[in-house]
């Protein structure tokens, strides 16, 4: 704001630079007014008042420039066309008489803008919101002040409007439409400013009983009824303003559009901060700011990575080339998308919910521990009976993604929680209470005929993927104030104490590798959530800026979660390697079941099932069934030797036919 425009053109690598030094400014604007000192200066009532310069007819005379250059106050400035000007009233203390006060300027300012220009140039000063001496022709693109911010200004509706005129509706039927070519337009619709100034946590109320106001104020001013020689609507220039950069679609298309001027879409929320995040998210750049300087983001750290605003707490990395930039708008829009800042919840609040060290952490505690030890209880119940509404609503009750979620904010602060221990503390009562509940089962119990434990001790990279997903959509659940009620949904999907409980139990039956895949499949769900809830959080700037000495500690974090990447994707993958081998083992060994049951009357392969490693041939045989050995003969070389096969009859018989290559 203020700046001036030296060129007119700009090419669409500039834009995308801007867009990215914008969203960089957001970032630190959110640091700015964090600050307890921000706003706390004396209540003061200012002013703009903007004037139409008229001749002896009454009719707008361009001669906004000479007025200007030949009084040499500092408050005056040039407005979009030759015949406006703005006066800037000086601020006032709110007490006793600011109207007073503001209204003794104005009037001063203009007197002394008449006192000058009539006797010079026979021009007054007209405060007015429109004049009805006004035409169409008075608001061409020859209108505009000459100065390169307007005329880039209108170079840059016009690329957007791809039309040379567009449409106004300023009054009801034929008569109130008219055409306008130039955001000249702009001219016909003056105003009186009044700027408030009060501390930010006023900021929302006071914005809102404004826009309350605004209504029943212009209505009790509605002065603007001849917009352009034509009958229009009692505060036309009310119209005139919102359309007059001619981004407002008409008709039908007017509720899908977005323009540039309009007089809010809700009620403000989230503090001085969000009006500004608002405009940004729902408007493109319209002009860029470019200069060679340093501009202030850089000079405050950050550097000119994209990537590095965007999420400073993830990346550390010299500057890239310009397709980074473009890389870095593209993720801002998405995140912007994604996450509005209009729903955004505050560091405070993610703080409180998933730090079990702040606040009333007594209380955080002992909620936490009481509900995990119950919900490990009913999971433990629903794995061995092969429940699987009770396991639900275990996954519903457990507690555990707090902490987890809690590692992911003060990884991206760069802080101590202690949630990491909490987490593991967790992890240990939830098995012990599973190896304990085993302890009930009868000893010859078959843990993978129970399929609450078979669909958890056999992880494949699929779960990585689902859990990177659900990780992602738990950590956008905290992050957003108005999808709260998706997080039950997260709890089903990421399933945590459900894996831990059945590490517990097969611990308790001694079957060791069991355990290790249920415990594979609960890290890898830790990890997607720890890791969607980084991206998360530190795309939304909830990390501390890294100084030089936290690089250190930022490396040693980043170097955690790859080990962590990378204990869970390697057997993952391995796994899931393994299994697609096992499925192809799984057809070869039913083929040559049909050709050892080939001559026996009758019989027949009902299935085949490759669990734990060994091949289960489910067969239907009204007789005796032939020799196993054959089996094993047709298998051999045509499946790895090594691996036992067990045949199981239709009558309850199950035999041990050996391992294939013995």
């Amino acid at each position: 704001m203020g700046r001036e425009v030296g060129r007119l053109t700009f090419t669409e690598t500039e834009f995308a630079h801007f867009r990215v030094r914008l969203a960089r400014c957001l970032v630190l604007l959110g640091k700015v007014v964090a600050e307890p000192s921000f706003g706390r200066v004396p209540l003061t009532l200012g002013a703009e008042l903007e004037m139409f310069l008229v001749g002896p007819d009454s009719c707008p005379t361009p001669a906004n420039v000479v007025v200007r250059d030949g009084l040499t106050d500092e408050r005056l400035a040039l407005e979009v066309t030759r015949f406006n000007l703005e006066a800037n009233l000086e601020p006032v203390h709110l007490r006793e008489r600011p109207f007073t006060e503001l209204a003794a300027q104005a009037s001063g300012l203009l007197g002394q803008v008449t006192a000058w220009s009539l006797p010079r140039h026979g021009v007054r000063a007209v405060p007015i919101g429109t004049l009805p001496t006004l035409t169409p022709g008075d608001l061409t693109a020859r209108a505009l002040t000459d100065l390169p911010r307007y005329s880039a200004l209108e170079r840059a509706w016009a690329r957007r409007r791809h039309t040379s005129s567009f449409p106004l509706r300023v009054g009801e039927g034929p008569d109130g439409l008219v055409r306008a070519e130039s955001v000249a337009v702009q001219g016909a619709a003056c105003s009186w400013q009044i700027h408030l100034t009060v501390p930010p946590d006023l900021y929302c109320s006071t914005y809102n009983a404004a826009q309350l106001a605004t209504g029943p104020a212009l209505a009790a001013a509605g002065n603007a009824p001849f917009p352009m020689g034509r009958h229009g609507w009692e505060e036309a220039r009310i119209a005139l303003y919102e359309q007059g950069f001619g981004d407002r679609a008409l008709g039908k298309a007017a509720a899908a559009s977005n323009p540039r001027v309009d007089f809010g879409q809700s009620w403000v929320r989230g503090g001085p901060l969000a009006a500004f995040e608002d405009a940004v998210q729902r408007h493109d750049v319209l002009l860029p700011a470019v200069s060679s300087d340093e501009d202030v983001t850089n000079r405050a750290g950050f550097g000119r990575d994209p990537i590095r605003w965007l999420w400073p707490d993830l990346v550390s990395c010299p500057p890239k080339p310009c397709c980074l930039w473009l890389l870095g708008d593209v993720i801002s829009r998405v995140r912007d998308r994604v996450l509005p800042a209009s729903q955004r919840r505050s560091l405070d609040e993610l703080t409180q919910d998933l730090d079990l060290s702040t606040g009333d952490t007594t209380s955080k505690r002992s909620a936490f521990w009481t509900m995990l030890t119950l919900s490990s209880v009913i999971a433990a119940g629903g794995v061995l009976t092969d429940s699987t509404a009770t396991v639900i609503g275990a996954m519903i009750i457990a507690p555990l993604s707090t902490p987890i979620m809690g590692i992911a904010l003060g990884s991206v602060q760069r802080r101590r929680t202690g949630s990491a221990r909490t987490v593991l503390l967790a992890c240990l009562l939830v098995i012990a209470v599973g190896m304990v509940m085993s302890v009930t089962l009868p000893s010859d119990y078959d843990l993978l005929s129970n399929g609450q434990i078979s669909s958890r001790t056999s992880p494949g990279l699929m779960d990585l993927v689902a859990a990177l997903a659900t990780g992602f959509a738990g950590a956008v659940a905290l992050a957003r104030r108005d999808v709260a009620a998706v997080l039950p949904g997260v709890a089903i999907a990421i399933s945590l104490v459900p894996p831990l409980v059945v590490a517990g139990v097969c611990l308790g039956q001694l079957s060791g590798w069991l355990a290790l895949g249920a415990l594979v499949l609960f890290v890898s769900n830790l990890f997607a959530l720890v890791f969607g809830g980084m991206v998360v959080f530190a795309s939304l700037g909830y990390g501390a800026e890294a100084d030089t000495a936290a690089g250190r500690p930022a490396r040693r974090a980043y170097a955690a979660m790859a080990l962590l990447f990378a204990a869970v994707f390697v057997p993952l993958t391995a796994n899931t390697v393994l299994t697609f081998l096992l499925d192809s083992w799984t057809g070869i060994t039913k083929d040559a079941a049909q050709q050892w049951l080939a001559e026996e009357s009758g019989a027949s392969v009902t299935s085949v099932d490759a669990t734990s490693r060994t091949m289960y041939i489910h067969v239907r045989v009204p007789g005796d069934l032939p020799p196993v050995r054959s089996l094993l003969e047709r298998l051999e070389g045509r499946i790895p030797d090594g691996i036992p096969v067990v045949v199981d009859a239709s009558r309850g018989r199950r035999i041990d036919a050996g391992v294939v290559g013995d």
